[in-house]
């Protein structure tokens, strides 16, 4: 109950601050940056339930930070406001993006997506880890799990088709983003849709 009030709260808190005119920039991104890091912040017990879950390697390497887009890490371009970053020692590996729709209690994932890692010796390590689990599950699974915590009603994931980088003439990139939004969404119980998937939350 007490989260669920919380979760309305902030909620109303987000609707205001977004009809606010002539609000300092910088005030502005610090406080949105409070949704993530004080009024919704990522519990360490279910990011330890998630990363137990889906990795087939022990944990104690792995993190997951809970980011706004104006203090994103090198090698991520965010295309929505709040983030959870993958990292491993340190390193980015990956992250997941989405916007809170206030008004409808909801969360809509916008970007599911990889670090851009330079070409040297460590990064092919990176490379070799991240393609050893499903890390887009596991991302997509935290997000609804923390949405479900905070007692949000609703998330959403973009179909493939409908998100930014989307390129229809090159067709392995075409099926490389149906299976991270698409087939994605739908393992993790999503309902599929022509703009999104979605998920009503208990």
């Amino acid at each position: 109950m007490r989260r669920w009030f919380v979760s309305t709260m902030v909620c109303f808190y987000l609707m205001c601050h977004s009809l606010m005119l002539g609000y300092h920039e910088q005030t502005f991104k610090q406080e949105r940056l409070k949704i993530i890091s004080e009024f919704f912040p990522l519990p360490q017990s279910l990011v330890d339930d998630i990363l137990t879950k889906y990795l087939r390697c022990a944990t104690d390497d792995f993190a997951v930070d809970a980011v706004h887009k104006h203090w994103r890490p090198m090698g991520i371009v965010p295309d929505a406001e709040y983030g959870f970053i993958l990292k491993f020692k340190g390193e980015t590996l990956a992250g997941i993006w989405f916007d809170i729709l206030s008004f409808k209690r909801c969360i809509y994932i916008k970007q599911i997506q990889t670090a851009r890692l330079p070409n040297s010796e460590e990064s092919k390590v990176l490379r070799t880890i991240i393609r050893s689990f499903r890390w887009e599950r596991m991302l997509v699974r935290l997000a609804v799990e923390w949405a479900r915590f905070y007692a949000f009603r609703e998330v959403r994931v973009v179909r493939a088709e409908n998100q930014k980088y989307w390129h229809e003439g090159i067709e392995s990139r075409c099926s490389q983003f149906r299976m991270r939004y698409n087939v994605t969404a739908q393992r993790e119980g999503f309902e599929g849709g022509e703009e999104y998937s979605k998920l009503i939350l208990a």
